[in-house]
């Protein structure tokens, strides 16, 4: 009798490892994603995974980029590019892959997203190795067009012209509020300074409006002014309008300075902090 009490108490014991191992299969785990307050420049996304103990992360990127994504290989090798990025980039913060990935229902609100553009969250289990071992669940949304709430004047006469010249041959225009905290950044697709430009003849990937003390980056939505060449450079003068809301009037008496490097970094700076592809924003803010 004991015996058979002994085996029952085996065979319960395995019919229990079984279904926990079968519970926890990173495999067979779902995503439940829902995407709310969405504005012209921000959503607030919430994740909750149908296994609490598996590893997963998810992130928003724009739906041109997404579809480039097609696999969850793909999907994985993306997360691993950020994570790489990040590590390299603050290994105080982040050492290893441990330190991206999360279990258990997530969340994160976002306000340094594009206007008018469209979405899509992706989410999918990984292992400590950063690979993909579950399906990946997608969420698409958009953000509406900016309504502009406020104008504002700028006279930032130590603007410069890097001379520094992209595949393109064009010219980066940097101009920088007194204190520092409010740079601006004007990449037209032109090879002379002089003439009337648009936000059509600007790199997106340069371009925009960089708020230092708030650590926020906004793109530009419209855009006119024209440039007149000078003994030293060129004076800029016009209008544009950023995904904060916000048109500033501008008048950018510009020199032209040489770049010491090659790499341009102020300019591969401000396309991370712009573009947000490889800079994810809610990993930037617990670097911050």
């Amino acid at each position: 009798m004991k015996k058979i009490f002994a085996f029952m108490a085996i065979a319960v014991m395995a019919l229990s490892f079984a279904s926990c191992d079968k519970k926890n299969d990173p495999s067979k785990v779902s995503f439940e994603i829902t995407v709310s307050e969405i504005t012209s420049t921000g959503a607030t996304v919430a994740v909750v995974p149908s296994d609490t103990t598996t590893t997963y992360y998810w992130d928003v990127f724009t739906a041109e980029y997404a579809a480039e994504l097609k696999t969850k290989e793909d999907v994985a090798a993306a997360f691993k590019e950020i994570f790489d990025y990040y590590i390299e980039t603050y290994p105080s913060y982040y050492s290893s892959y441990a330190d991206f990935v999360v279990t258990g229902e997530d969340d994160y609100a976002y306000s340094s997203l594009s206007a008018n553009t469209d979405y899509v969250v992706l989410c999918v289990a990984l292992d400590e190795n950063c690979a993909a071992v579950s399906e990946v669940t997608r969420k698409e949304f958009k953000t509406p067009e900016v309504v502009i709430t406020e104008t504002v004047d700028l006279d930032f006469h130590a603007a410069t012209i890097s001379d520094y010249r992209d595949y393109d041959g064009s010219f980066q225009i940097e101009a920088a509020s007194e204190d520092g905290n409010l740079k601006v950044l004007l990449n037209p697709y032109s090879l002379t300074f002089a003439g009337s430009f648009t936000a059509a003849d600007l790199d997106p990937d340069y371009s925009g409006v960089i708020d230092y003390e708030a650590y926020e980056a906004y793109s530009i939505v419209d855009a006119e002014f024209t440039g007149t060449e000078t003994a030293e450079g060129a004076d800029f003068e016009g209008w544009f309008t950023a995904t904060n809301g916000v048109k500033y009037n501008f008048l950018f008496n510009a020199v032209v300075e040489a770049d010491e490097d090659d790499e341009a970094p102020a300019r591969l700076a401000a396309k991370k902090m712009i573009t947000k592809k490889i800079a994810s924003e809610k990993l930037a803010r617990i670097a911050k």
